[in-house]
C-alpha cells in the first residue's frame, strides 16, 4: 500500500475487516431492542399504545390462553426481526 492515501487505506482494508464485527453488532442491537419487555411497560401504561412485547404478554389471560392466536403473534413478531437478518448482507 505504498502511495496510498489515507482514504484508500481505510477503504481497502479497514472497512473490509470491520464489516463482519460492525454486522454483528447491528443484529445483535436491534435483536436486544426488539426484545425489550420491562421498560415499555414502566414507561406505557395505556394497553391501546403497547409496544409488541408487552401486547404479547396480555394477549394471555390471568386464567386461559388462546393459543391459536398467541402463537399466531409470535410469529407475526418474529417476521420483521428474520427479515432483517435476511436483508443485512454479509461481507
Amino acid at each position: 500500500m505504498d502511495g496510498a492515501s489515507h482514504l484508500r487505506i481505510l477503504a481497502t482494508i479497514v472497512v473490509p475487516v470491520a464489516c463482519s464485527g460492525v454486522i454483528s453488532l447491528t443484529i445483535l442491537t436491534t435483536l436486544a431492542e426488539w426484545k425489550e419487555l420491562l421498560w415499555p411497560i414502566v414507561v406505557n401504561r395505556s394497553i391501546e399504545k403497547m409496544t409488541l412485547g408487552p401486547g404479547l404478554a396480555h394477549l394471555r389471560g390471568e386464567y386461559t390462553a388462546d393459543w391459536n392466536v398467541l402463537m399466531a403473534a409470535g410469529v407475526l413478531a418474529a417476521l420483521p426481526m428474520i427479515v432483517i437478518f435476511l436483508i443485512i448482507p454479509a461481507c
